[in-house]
């Protein structure tokens, strides 16, 4: 898919997204949010805006495909896996959410499930915020309504680029007989959802080899050239915002200082 393709189909929806999410969860400080549909017939997608806000996941490493298990309610962890549960009244075919803590890269977040069961399809809205910031925890349990609302709204502007996704062959099928993409519970109390094909290379630091993601190693290859976050930022479709984020989060993994040693660790690893 050329860019212009990309862009004319991914740039509408990610204007109207921002139009929508970036006033309210900019105000109670949501860090990502994420929309998956499961089909009838097994097959499922993820769509996702990063923690910055100006990152639609474009391609096949960053368009993420779940097992069934991962976010079906009925393979849930139960409430002896002392999982943070909290109810909610059932609202439009919306059924009762799950508050629970998530890791990511070492950092706690709550992380907040909407499920709605649709006629061929069921649909997962799910919100996360950092543990300190309880702002987003008590509206989440004062507003569900609200965010209800926003989830029917996201809903139908999802529908239309689904749709533009499935004609350009870019939803493939995956169902429960494809073991690839797993659930894990760490400690009994965090909840981890991941997926074993998002692929992943590794570069040599002073705390060991370090998993990074394509998107990470792409602005990391960009940056090892010489060149600048607007130029990154250019070339890959993001925000120097969302450059700076990437090239942050993978230097502070790598127990590094400077976007120097950053850059040293990464061309010493070859890739």
């Amino acid at each position: 898919m050329d860019k212009d393709t990309i862009l004319g189909i991914y740039l509408p929806y990610m204007k109207a997204v921002k139009q929508i999410c970036l006033p309210f969860l900019n105000q109670y400080n949501f860090n990502h949010f994420w929309y998956t549909r499961f089909y009838s017939n097994g097959s499922f997608i993820d769509l996702g805006i990063n923690e910055n806000w100006f990152e639609f996941m474009l391609d096949n490493n960053h368009f993420n495909f779940w097992n069934e298990k991962a976010f079906h309610p009925k393979y849930w962890p139960s409430e002896e896996s002392k999982i943070i549960y909290t109810p909610f009244t059932v609202l439009n075919n919306f059924s009762p959410s799950n508050i629970n803590f998530i890791v990511n890269e070492q950092k706690v977040y709550y992380s907040f499930n909407i499920i709605a069961n649709r006629k061929d399809y069921l649909e997962n809205f799910g919100f996360s915020a950092p543990q300190e910031n309880i702002h987003s925890v008590l509206l989440f349990s004062k507003y569900f309504g609200y965010l209800k609302s926003f989830g029917i709204h996201f809903s139908k502007i999802a529908a239309d680029i689904i749709d533009k996704l499935e004609k350009q062959g870019r939803i493939h099928c995956s169902t429960l007989n494809n073991n690839e993409n797993i659930l894990s519970i760490d400690t009994g109390s965090l909840f981890k959802p991941y997926s074993k094909s998002l692929k992943h290379y590794y570069i040599i630091s002073p705390r060991g080899n370090i998993a990074i993601t394509q998107r990470q190693k792409e602005c990391l290859s960009k940056l090892a050239q010489g060149k600048c976050m607007k130029e990154i930022a250019n070339d890959l479709l993001l925000s120097p915002k969302t450059v700076d984020a990437h090239l942050i989060r993978v230097k502070d993994k790598a127990g590094l200082s400077s976007r120097a040693q950053l850059i040293d660790c990464f061309l010493r690893s070859g890739l």
